[in-house]
């Protein structure tokens, strides 16, 4: 058990979830699309591109960019002189941030670096096109402030999915304590990603089952209590008793 938090006479014991869903492949409600490449790791979503070069110039022909850069440079020129050339223009279509991943003893995934050399590096970008925010967002326009907040949506993808690589998703078991043993409220649920477990909502899930039980609870007490007395009522002016 990780952590134990008592709410109205109930433990909310919370647990490390074990089975968790992986967010870029059993999740269809990402926004943006996770292209990574790394040795002896199966990150982000499936693609079959052969490496950066391919990725990058096949995005710029999917966004309608690829005619202002000469397609010789997919070939002849170094990889990283071929992608700044095309993300400058890519990113006039399209929001691209760049993935990196620490790995030590575990792998953990962010947008901005490591401050390890060795062991960390970038593996890949995730995007979304502006024809893709425009579909889902119903937006004409692409302001700066609508550009920040994708890129915040974005950034926090990318948390959820380290969330989920470093192992911190969790579940819950209700159980009473002994003054509220006669109570029933056998909640559980699973998947809340992040250790604040106020922000993943996990304790908004279970608090709520644990006010309904009480609630439940004490108009059963009050139901018997009235039909008790309706009975004792009813004995002391029956005539045939």
């Amino acid at each position: 058990m990780t952590e134990q938090i008592e709410y109205r006479g109930f433990n909310i014991n919370i647990h490390p979830d074990n089975d968790g869903q992986n967010p870029r492949t059993d999740w269809d409600c990402n926004l943006g699309t996770m292209i990574c490449w790394r040795r002896n790791y199966n990150l982000g979503d499936k693609h079959d591109f052969n490496g950066p070069n391919e990725f990058i110039y096949d995005l710029a022909v999917e966004i309608g960019c690829n005619e202002d850069v000469a397609d010789e440079y997919y070939t002849e020129y170094p990889e990283a002189e071929f992608i700044n050339k095309y993300l400058d223009k890519i990113d006039k279509k399209c929001i691209i941030l760049p993935l990196y991943l620490y790995d030590h003893s575990g792998i953990t995934i962010n947008t901005h670096g490591f401050s390890c050399p060795w062991d960390s590096g970038q593996i890949g970008w995730i995007y979304v096109t502006y024809k893709k925010i425009r579909r889902e967002y119903g937006w004409k326009l692409i302001t700066k402030n609508r550009r920040e907040k994708i890129v915040e949506y974005l950034r926090n993808e990318v948390k959820t999915y380290d969330q989920f690589l470093t192992g911190e998703v969790y579940g819950y078991i209700i159980e009473p304590t002994d003054k509220n043993k006669n109570i029933e409220c056998d909640d559980a649920c699973w998947g809340f990603f992040g250790y604040d477990h106020e922000k993943s909502g996990l304790l908004d899930h279970a608090k709520p089952s644990i006010d309904y039980a009480i609630k439940e609870y004490k108009e059963k007490v009050v139901k018997n209590k009235n039909r008790k007395v309706n009975i004792n009522n009813f004995m002391k002016t029956c005539w045939a008793y």
